[in-house]
């Protein structure tokens, strides 16, 4: 019996890192945070944290392994992402290893973060 419910364990534990892994979880309200997926407007992520300086961000980020995409536009997508509005300062990143895809992106004022927002996944690679 004992090794049953161990066996149901871990097939329930895998289950959960795939889904957490492939991005099962597509949608999340604000202020949850999945692995692939999430904002945050208190707390830390990436190395950083709200209300922190942003002078530092472009070589925390390099450090956790993001490229500086640059400053982006508020758009409408990007409103559901961080709730930001037209004339704010957005600075976007995305990993740099192969199979990783996505963006972070910090809403900046003055020079504190006031907002993290993340959408990743994992994507096919060919070899060779």
């Amino acid at each position: 019996m004992r090794l049953h419910a161990a066996a149901a364990m871990v097939k329930c534990l895998g289950a959960a890192v795939f889904a957490a892994v492939l991005g099962a979880c597509s949608t999340t309200s604000p202020e949850a945070e999945t692995a692939s997926h999430g904002t945050l407007t208190t707390g830390a992520k990436f190395g950083t944290g709200i209300g922190r300086s942003a002078t530092a961000l472009p070589q925390t980020m390099w450090a956790q392994g993001y490229g500086f995409l640059g400053i982006e536009t508020c758009t409408s997508r990007l409103t559901e992402q961080i709730n930001c509005q037209a004339g704010d300062v957005v600075l976007a990143f995305q990993p740099v290893e192969l199979g990783r895809a996505g963006r972070i992106w910090f809403r900046i004022d003055g020079d504190r973060i006031t907002a993290i927002a993340w959408d990743l996944k994992y994507v096919a690679v060919a070899e060779g």
